[in-house]
This record gives structure tokens, C-alpha cells and sequence, in this order.
């Protein structure tokens, strides 16, 4: 008789991963449940809080998509907000591959196509170098920007380099501010806290991505303006030294690819400027 004999190839490691994805899915889908019944319930708070982590994952996880643009454009309008345009974005940015379910939308929302599929564009803000020797603990101004057209969802900021004098206390500090249409302080975020400080470490080129769990995104509204602000420090013989000091500021409804996320610093081999 032949002997039969079999291999298993399946050794249990597909399986398991297609079990914990699935699992992971399921948690998504019951935060989203979560929030949906926190709207219903007006407990606005916590309805934020469960759309907030699902954001989080989200830019966690960027392969890894998920439909939440109506539980937000839901939440804003339990909310009151008075502009929803980008929230209705959002939700065609998720939708616009279905066009009956956009010509139903667009009815539902009493707007326009043509409005939906307007390009939106970051905004964009270039400090090329700065070189500070005056001494004092006052927040100044390096730029700022045009007002706002529209909220914002996330700010990507970095520093071609950043150092102080080197030496003695330190007191160097670089932030973005948030101004309301009057000119008046919202918040301000210290970017990288002090320079050459024990808890410091962004290091000499530091970068760092803002999101709606940070005031000076989730507080932006359309008239508002922002401005990239440093602080010297006082004392005597204070100096501060940035350079390509860049910041890009996405308006909510805008969903950047993963290529348009990234950022480079060039650096002249011959240590030109330009």
C-alpha cells in the first residue's frame, strides 16, 4: 500500500495574525459605537475623547483606514459650530468614490459638488535663519501667518538646527502661537521646551508632529493666525540660533498621502547658504 504522508504548512502565524487584526478592527469599530452613543447622549466631552483616540490610531497607524468623518461632522453640529465646511470635507474625502452616496450627501448638507471638491492647501511657513544676541524673557516674533481659511488638523514643524550660546543657563526656547482674529493670545506651545535642559532631547535638528490633542491645533478657527515665536532669555550673554526653521500647517478636510508628509533639509556640501 502507499504510504501517505502530509505537511503542514500552516503553522498557525497567518492565523493569528488575521485573528488579532480582526480583534484590533473590532475595538475601532467599538470605540466608534462608543462615541456615536456619547453624541445621542449630548456628553459631547467624551464623545471628543473616543473620536480623539480613533484619531490617534489613525495616524498611528496610517495603513489602517477607517470611516469616522460623519461621527465628527455629527459631534460639530450637536456642538453648534458655526462653520462645518471642513467637516463635510472630511466626509467627502470618505465618500467620493460612491456618487450616489455624494449627490445624497451634498442634498443632505445643502451644498454644492463643486464646493466639496475645492482644493485645499497647507499652509506654509519658512524661517531661513535667525540669530538672536538680545536678552530679554520676552516671547518674539520670527513670522506669522495669513489668517486662517478654515480649521486645522494637524501642524508639522522642524528645525534645520537650533542652539543657544553653548554656555552657562539656559533659556532658549522656540514655539508656535495661536492669535484669535483681534490679535489677541489663545495658546502658545513651548515646541521642544529649553534648550541643552536635562529633559531636552529633540537634539540639534528637532522636529515634532502637532495634533488635535494639542491646544494650539484643536483651538484654530477660520480669522485666526499663527505665528512661529522664540524666546532668548535674559541674564547676559543669551544667544539664540535657528536655521530652516519650517512649519506646515494642514487645514482640517485636507488628508495628505504619506509622501506628502514627509520633509527633508538640504545641506550645501560646501556649507553655502541658499
Amino acid at each position: 500500500a502507499k504510504e501517505e504522508s502530509t505537511v503542514n504548512v500552516n503553522d498557525g502565524s497567518i492565523d493569528d495574525k488575521l485573528i488579532e487584526f480582526n480583534l484590533f478592527q473590532s475595538r475601532i469599530h467599538e470605540m466608534l459605537s462608543k462615541a456615536d452613543k456619547a453624541i445621542e447622549g449630548n456628553r459631547l466631552d467624551e464623545a471628543s475623547t473616543w473620536l480623539d483616540a480613533c484619531e490617534m490610531v489613525r495616524q498611528s497607524c496610517p495603513s489602517f483606514d477607517f470611516p469616522m468623518a460623519k461621527l465628527l461632522l455629527k459631534l460639530a453640529k450637536t456642538k453648534g459650530e458655526d462653520d462645518l465646511f471642513s467637516f463635510q470635507r472630511l466626509v467627502y474625502e470618505e465618500i467620493q468614490s460612491d456618487l450616489e452616496e455624494v449627490t445624497r450627501f451634498c442634498a443632505e448638507e445643502g451644498i454644492c459638488h463643486e464646493d466639496l471638491t475645492r482644493k485645499l492647501k497647507p499652509v506654509t511657513l519658512l524661517v531661513g535663519s535667525l540669530h538672536d544676541r538680545e536678552q530679554d524673557h520676552e516671547w518674539r516674533c520670527a513670522l506669522k501667518s495669513d489668517s486662517l481659511t478654515s480649521k486645522v488638523s494637524s501642524v508639522r514643524v522642524h528645525a534645520g538646527s537650533f542652539k543657544d550660546q553653548n554656555w552657562g543657563n539656559i533659556k532658549g526656547m522656540l514655539g508656535l502661537a495661536l492669535y484669535d482674529s483681534d490679535g489677541v493670545l489663545v495658546t502658545r506651545c513651548n515646541l521642544f521646551g529649553t534648550y541643552r535642559d536635562t529633559n531636552y532631547d529633540y537634539g540639534d535638528h528637532p522636529a515634532r508632529v502637532l495634533n488635535m490633542q494639542d491646544e494650539v491645533v484643536s483651538m484654530a478657527r477660520p480669522g485666526f493666525t499663527y505665528a512661529l515665536e522664540y524666546r532668548v532669555g535674559g541674564g547676559g550673554g543669551h544667544s539664540l540660533h535657528v536655521t530652516q526653521w519650517y512649519c506646515k500647517i494642514f487645514p482640517l478636510g485636507f488628508l495628505p498621502s504619506s509622501e506628502s508628509m514627509h520633509s527633508y533639509t538640504m545641506h550645501d556640501p560646501e556649507g553655502d547658504a541658499g
